[in-house]
């Protein structure tokens, strides 16, 4: 957002945020970085009880926002370093493509806090009442990610997951041939809008990379899976040398 057109459109959204939650300003801090930080307050209810409360937080807005979703870090010491954040301190506010898919549908900062950031931080409230999380828990690392892309192909089963993810690396999109999830049908008639949907958020070599590791999590949970089997030739092979 570096010209005159993507500052003012950023002033907008921090005008908007701010008639939301009034205790949030822009800043640039002495790194030249601009974020929004200060206090956001919320009240949530969720099976009967309202929770109200604030947080601290700091809103790291990327050079190349909105194509690039911001980070956010918590910076009154409320949050431990042990629940969901990421290696440098920032909020995990899910799996990347995830976080990707939900920010590219309202890509604005008022958008970003309410469908993403406060969900987490009520999570997190709960969580201090009850040691329980109100939606459910994610596993971490690549068990989670697996999830996700579960989630977002509406299947609990692992192979046709990765039969799916594999398009995506390969970038070999054939909507007139059989959905690799089982179901019978075309893929233009099936999972094929998901797909086109996915690959504008990230590139084929991101998907190959989760593909692989999502391979490697799933044959040391089952090392008597046949590895060869799950994988398409191009991907088995570029998993081979990436192990060794």
């Amino acid at each position: 957002m570096a010209s005159a057109e993507g500052n003012k459109m950023l002033q907008d959204q921090v005008e908007a945020l701010r008639a939301r939650f009034p205790g949030l300003d822009l800043r640039t801090r002495d790194d030249g970085q601009l974020v929004v930080s200060g206090v956001l307050g919320f009240s949530v209810t969720h099976e009967g009880q309202t929770i109200e409360t604030e947080y601290a937080i700091e809103i790291v807005i990327p050079k190349d926002c909105p194509d690039a979703v911001p980070g956010v870090f918590e910076v009154g010491g409320r949050i431990p370093e042990d629940f969901h954040k990421l290696t440098d301190g920032s909020l995990c506010l899910g799996a990347p493509l995830e976080v990707q898919v939900s920010f590219a549908s309202n890509p604005t900062l008022l958008g970003f806090v309410e469908y993403q950031l406060i969900p987490y931080l009520f999570s997190h409230a709960w969580w201090e009442r009850s040691e329980k999380m109100p939606f459910g828990e994610r596993e971490h690392g690549t068990a989670g990610i697996l999830q996700s892309y579960q989630e977002l192909f509406g299947t609990n089963d692992t192979i046709p997951t990765l039969n799916l993810l594999r398009i995506l690396a390969d970038d070999n999109y054939r909507g007139h041939t059989l959905c690799p999830c089982g179901s019978g049908s075309k893929l233009r008639h099936c999972h094929g809008s998901t797909l086109l949907r996915l690959k504008q958020h990230r590139s084929k070599q991101r998907f190959l990379l989760d593909h692989i590791d999502i391979l490697h999590h799933v044959f040391s949970s089952d090392p008597s899976l046949n590895l060869c089997e799950l994988a398409a030739n191009s991907i088995r092979k570029k998993s081979h040398r990436r192990r060794r």
